[in-house]
């Protein structure tokens, strides 16, 4: 096949296209190392959130101090004065939270307890 019946183009022509080409695969390459990038910061904040929720620091603050909630020591209180002291305290719903997490445990639903605390 001659020169003058091919459909590539030649000489300057041929280089001004392969340039062209370049400058394009350039651009598309820093592109998608851009997006390569974006989306490893993007999973390296996600995983610091996740480890931070699951190791970090809870700040807790009193509401009332627990020295105003009895005139002795709460640690020389008996279970019924303790008792007395979380249901004049606490709202219905967090004592009701908190007697099924922490006393009667995972097979009383909330409607057995709510109509117990009746």
């Amino acid at each position: 096949m001659s020169a003058a019946n091919s459909f590539l183009p030649s000489g300057a022509a041929e280089e001004q296209q392969l340039q062209a080409r370049h400058r394009r695969a350039s651009i598309w390459g820093r592109t998608f190392f851009g997006a390569n990038l974006f989306g490893l910061l993007a999973l390296l904040i996600l995983f610091l959130s996740i480890v931070n929720q699951a190791f970090g620091l809870a700040v807790t603050q009193e509401a009332i101090r627990p020295a105003e909630l009895s005139d002795r020591p709460l640690e020389q209180l008996n279970a019924a004065e303790l008792a007395d002291i979380l249901q004049n305290n606490l709202r219905k719903g967090k004592l009701q939270a908190l007697l099924l997490q922490e006393v009667i445990g995972s097979n009383v639903t909330r409607a057995d307890l709510a109509a117990a605390c009746r």
